[in-house]
Order: structure tokens, then C-alpha cells, then sequence
């Protein structure tokens, strides 16, 4: 049996965490978001390239506790969607 198919509607922290449960659970989840920058809905975080510095500089531009430690399982799961955000870790 092939497995479903499903569209998520929302990049946050519920369409994320939505997505992320049912891929573990077999599902082929696709999330549909507004922003074509990154993933996070208000918990989003934004890089700036500066010339002279090795790597991007990361800002925290959502909710402020979602870097504010003990959030790893969150973090991990925006990182492993590749949002900038999962770097805050």
C-alpha cells in the first residue's frame, strides 16, 4: 500500500508539528506556507550575510522562547525541515 499523500497548510508550529508527526508515522506530508523565506510562522528566524565573517548571522525574529532553551525537540524539528531556525540550538 502506497502512503498517503497529505497537504499541510501552515509553516508554524502546528503545521510543522503536524508535517513532522505524520511522516513518522508514514505519511507523505507536503507543507504549504505563505513565506518563501523560511519555515517557523511566528517562531521564524532570519540570517544576515556580513563580508569579513565566516557564517551568517542568525536573528531570532518569533517568539523568543523558542531559543530560550529546553526546546530542543522543536528545534530539531525545524532544523530537520531545514529552517534557520533549527540552528538556534
Amino acid at each position: 500500500m502506497a502512503a498517503p499523500r497529505v497537504a499541510v497548510v501552515g509553516g508554524g508550529l502546528a503545521g510543522s508539528a503536524c508535517a513532522s508527526l505524520l511522516a513518522a508515522h508514514g505519511a507523505l506530508p507536503t507543507l504549504f506556507d505563505l513565506s518563501k523565506r523560511t519555515l517557523g510562522g511566528r517562531a521564524s528566524a532570519s540570517s544576515v550575510a556580513v563580508e569579513g565573517v565566516a557564517q551568517p548571522l542568525l536573528f531570532d525574529t518569533g517568539c523568543q522562547f523558542v531559543a530560550d532553551g529546553g526546546n530542543d525537540a522543536l528545534l530539531s524539528m525545524f532544523d530537520g525541515a531545514g529552517s534557520p531556525i533549527g540552528a538556534l540550538k
